[in-house]
């Protein structure tokens, strides 16, 4: 169940604007003033007139816990993952990222333990939404879904071999509907786009 955080009296007011949006806002105050821009886009005067002036470039909150190279490579594991039919849960990220930080001789101190929390985990794919998307799959292996024709009607030539000359009393029909070992639909991460989100495990 995701935390919701509420914001402390008195406490400082994060952009509700785009990147892309400030952008524009700031290339605007070359020929507007910037009080007037301020009152178009909705954005701060100080926060405008620190950008024209090239000020406060780094992004507000506390810093990365993790380089934008190693999220990468967590990143492109887990498409690799996906690709190959094994997509992981979200709380495998964590699992996966104390496993690399380990083997790397790495330790980051926000993290307990090299473990990162659940939020980081949801704050990664948040970051990486452009390569990464959280689908709800089910537990069917990729083989039976590309079963195709030509598998069908094999199977139905041997079953009529096996059943010859078999008395008709004797053919049990037996489904294992009530025997699945599936506890349920999962949430994945797969690579955004991909058509087929399911898993072999």
């Amino acid at each position: 169940m995701p935390r919701k955080h509420k914001r402390n009296p008195g406490s400082r007011h994060y952009k509700d604007y785009s990147e892309e949006t400030l952008l524009k806002a700031v290339a605007e105050c070359k020929h507007s003033s910037i009080k007037d821009v301020s009152n178009i886009y909705k954005i701060p005067i100080r926060t405008l007139r620190n950008k024209v002036n090239g000020l406060h470039k780094k992004s507000p909150g506390r810093p990365a816990a993790l380089t934008t190279e190693f999220e990468e490579t967590i990143a492109n594991h887990l498409k690799m993952c996906a690709d190959y039919g094994m997509p992981l849960e979200m709380n495998e990220i964590q699992y996966m990222v104390k496993a690399a930080l380990d083997k790397a001789g790495m330790t980051v101190s926000v993290f307990k333990n090299n473990f990162p929390g659940i939020d980081w985990a949801r704050g990664f794919c948040s970051r990486n939404k452009d390569t990464l998307c959280v689908r709800t799959c089910q537990n069917i292996k990729r083989s039976r879904a590309e079963v195709d024709p030509e598998q069908i009607k094999q199977y139905f030539n041997n079953l009529a071999q096996s059943l010859e000359n078999v008395d008709p009393g004797n053919i049990l029909n037996y489904d294992e509907t009530n025997l699945s070992d599936d506890p349920g639909q999962k949430k994945c991460i797969f690579r955004r786009g991909i058509k087929y989100s399911a898993h072999s495990r």
